[in-house]
């Protein structure tokens, strides 16, 4: 069995485990009902009326959950009616930690988690992390005006695609970004612009797209996706990553990527960079690329095919350490490294974003690009994001006038965006 691959990428040094497959995480089912306190609530909370078809809503132990109950002290007692799906939730509990209120011990329910969840559904949850964000994408996202979500309208400097909203699309509950042929004139990109203001973006060949937050506002959590690479391409980079605006001032970026000619394998990352205006693995200090870890990577579930089905693909990010894991089996971990260069975490605030582009060349995505076939499609099934408990700064609230001034500078993201409201 082949355990893994190493790889030289454009956009940092990855390391690539091949091996196999694993069913798609699914949601999981109700599971006992409870309220977790936040870090900052009561040792234990009062015992709850029981939560319908959950159990008995019993209070939590502090330092995990976020909900406090109609009558809890600063994160004590659940409320008295518990939600359907698998736990209770105060009437009036309120988060304790700015994440999103956590029900049951099987998952959580959807009345205070961003973005679009299923109202349905019962979320998994992880030990430390509260759900905070869901996409999945069962109806479209109105891209120019939702709260959360925007489009990018940039290129990747050694790809032949340039970004636009018209090549994000929504249908049959995936959301899907192609590639398709069509020149673009040189022009201006709202996301290159900061590096040197009037500055035109060469022309390029195809169009394609990348769906992305709109601020920097992400940090320490646990990312996850399930999405299906394209099918028997010859060229592509297919993505979901952690990436701070604008990258030229403070390169941080966290990413996974599937490629053309790795279908049973995947490449994942690190950068960290300071005014760089581009991928420079050479670079002395304090412009320096941080490559992501050495072998041994942990083998993938047995099977695994990129490109014929959907897997879910999660990093959990935290100070001194980064775990990527496909379908729930961690395939990587990487320690803070200790001495000169010991900074191997982002430590800053991140956009999410997710797009698919083909390289200029057959230096990295796969073989000839010229050997594609057009509309060449990436599909998303959801998205997730989890923040981890002992993050007290990221994500903040309201958004976006929480955040530091930094975080928003030469961080607009497309043309219709002029500034932040």
């Amino acid at each position: 069995m082949k355990c893994e691959e190493f790889r030289s990428l454009v956009l940092g040094l990855a390391f690539c485990a091949a091996c196999s497959s694993g069913a798609k995480a699914p949601v999981t089912p109700t599971g006992a009902a409870g309220s977790m306190t936040g870090a900052a609530g009561a040792a234990a909370g009062a015992t709850g009326a029981a939560g319908a078809m959950g159990g008995a809503g019993a209070g939590a132990a502090a330092g995990n959950g976020t909900t406090t109950g109609a009558a809890g002290a600063s994160g004590g007692s659940t409320g008295a009616a518990g939600a359907a799906s698998g736990g209770s939730t105060g009437a009036a509990g309120a988060p304790t930690d700015g994440g999103a209120p956590q029900d049951g011990g099987g998952g959580s329910t959807t009345a205070a988690i961003k973005g679009h969840p299923d109202p349905t559904a019962t979320y998994p949850k992880y030990d430390g992390f509260s759900l905070y964000l869901v996409e999945e994408f069962n109806a479209p996202i109105n891209l120019d005006t939702d709260s959360l979500w925007t489009w990018g309208d940039g290129t990747i400097d050694d790809g032949l695609a340039r970004f636009g909203e018209d090549a994000i699309s929504f249908a049959d509950g995936h959301m899907k970004i192609a590639i398709t042929k069509g020149d673009t004139p040189m022009g201006l990109s709202v996301t290159k612009a900061g590096m040197l203001p009037g500055a035109m973006v060469p022309a390029r060949t195809l169009k394609s797209g990348e769906f992305r937050s709109k601020y920097n506002m992400f940090r320490w959590g646990r990312y996850e996706v399930s999405m299906r690479a394209p099918l028997n391409e010859s060229n592509f980079v297919m993505s979901m990553f952690s990436f701070r605006t604008p990258h030229f001032q403070e390169w941080r970026e966290i990413d996974f990527e599937l490629v053309a000619d790795l279908p049973t394998a995947v490449s994942t990352n690190v950068i960290i960079g300071m005014n760089m205006t581009g991928y420079n693995p050479l670079a002395e200090e304090p412009a320096r690329m941080y490559p992501f870890g050495a072998p041994p990577a942990m083998a993938l579930p047995t099977g695994f095919m990129a490109e014929t089905a959907f897997h879910t693909y999660a990093f959990e990010a935290l100070p001194d350490h980064i775990t990527y894991f496909v379908d729930g089996v961690p395939i990587r971990t990487k320690q803070k490294s200790i001495g000169k260069n010991n900074l191997i975490v982002p430590e800053r605030s991140m956009k999410i974003m997710m797009n698919n582009w083909v390289f200029n060349g057959t230096a990295f995505g796969g073989f000839d690009p010229n050997n594609n076939t057009y509309p060449l499609v990436a599909e998303y099934d959801w998205f997730r994001f989890y923040k981890w408990n002992m993050d007290m700064a990221y994500p903040c609230e309201p958004i976006p006038t929480c955040l530091p001034a930094d975080d928003l500078d030469l961080s607009v993201n497309n043309p219709k965006e002029t500034t932040y409201p």
